[in-house]
């Protein structure tokens, strides 16, 4: 079992108008954003109706999630050509792919999925996905380990026929 915990926290804009159920069903749908297999649900608090994840304390949270379908498909091919299997940006969800579907159910505004995870002094990671209602959108991934710091940054512009 891992021993990299952390959190995900899910920021909708002062100006976000949405079917935030539909959205929880897409996110759950698109795969897998930590280890165990939690799930966004819409809660009642303090603060309004709003999306959170299901756990508090999640192992291995990411805004980078794997695609099943992909994980599956490696794993098959690897062990076909009796290789190890690459388990890497090969198999993570599009942020294209996030966007369009989020973006269908988002009316105005964005949704910020941002999380955090720690591995005792080893490392630091932190991750952001933020999908706006015309479809654009915006992942960051920044690591800091003990020998050197790794950035990923993916846009994704609006597309051409919500131009229009």
């Amino acid at each position: 079992m891992s021993t990299v915990f952390g959190g995900i926290v899910v920021c909708q804009s002062n100006d976000f108008d949405g079917d935030k159920e539909a959205i929880c069903d897409v996110l759950n749908r698109i795969g897998a954003w930590d280890e165990e297999g939690d799930i966004f649900v819409v809660e009642e608090e303090i603060y309004g109706e709003r999306i959170v994840f299901s756990s508090v304390v999640v192992n291995f949270p990411t805004a980078f999630p794997n695609c099943p379908e992909r994980v599956e498909r490696e794993l098959h091919t690897a062990a076909l050509l009796e290789r190890k299997p690459v388990l890497g940006r090969n198999v993570l969800v599009p942020l294209d792919e996030i966007c369009r579907k989020v973006s269908a159910y988002i009316q105005s505004g964005e949704l910020t999925i941002a999380c955090s995870r720690q591995q005792a002094d080893l490392c630091s990671t932190f991750g952001s996905l933020t999908v706006r209602s015309d479809g654009s959108g915006v992942r960051v991934g920044i690591e800091v380990d003990i020998y050197q710091r790794h950035e990923l940054r993916e846009e994704c512009e609006m597309p051409a026929d919500a131009a229009a």
